[in-house]
């Protein structure tokens, strides 16, 4: 018998309960939307009288406090010259980038466009070009070309996703082929000619 009384006893409280289903439904609608991403210009310097500038990039920061590269990103030499140039979009590769060796000479110099195949150069610190070619955000693609200090061809080749695939051809300092065969995913196959 009392445990009749108890069991019809926890129904009725159960019955008498407020029901909070609306209120969490209220609050739920009430929440204050994320916010846009701020952007934030950043400055680091060479000194601590903040004279000499070092780097100049911009960020966005996000809601939960986390940032992403955004806008140009320009970093200079103790020595005042360049070191490189680049631009974000939201944490993603955009537009020109270039770097440049100390003695103030191109380094390289590469253009950024989601999915499609864009240029890629660089050069050797007396300003001779070394390489040629194509990539897709950062991964060669496509036919390179590699060259000796002297000017002549020293190696062409094509890749896929960054890996030497296909036909690949390498020259000595007076234009003479020293070996050519083919590659597959990065790896030699099959047999090749010296």
């Amino acid at each position: 018998m009392a445990e009749l009384l108890w069991s019809s006893a926890l129904l009725s409280l159960a019955a008498c309960a407020p029901d909070f289903r609306p209120a969490a439904r209220y609050l739920g609608q009430s929440l204050p939307a994320p916010r846009e991403p701020l952007f934030e210009r950043r400055r680091s310097y060479f000194d601590s009288a903040a004279t000499q500038l070092a780097r100049e990039h911009g960020v966005l920061i996000l809601h939960d406090g986390s940032t992403l590269a955004h806008g140009r990103d320009v970093a200079w030499r103790s020595n005042g010259k360049l070191e490189y140039e680049r631009e974000f979009e939201r944490g993603e590769p955009r537009g020109r980038w270039r770097s440049w060796f100390e003695n103030g000479v191109l380094e390289s110099e590469a253009f950024y466009e989601p999915a499609r195949a864009t240029s890629m150069s660089w050069w050797r610190a007396d300003g001779s070009l070394s390489s040629r070619g194509e990539h897709v955000m950062g991964l060669r693609e496509g036919e390179w070309s590699y060259f000796h200090a002297n000017g002549l061809l020293a190696a062409r080749g094509a890749y896929l996703s960054g890996e030497r695939h296909g036909l690949w051809a390498y020259f000595d300092e007076a234009g003479r082929v020293l070996e050519c065969g083919e590659f597959e995913r990065g790896e030699r196959v099959g047999a090749w000619e010296r």
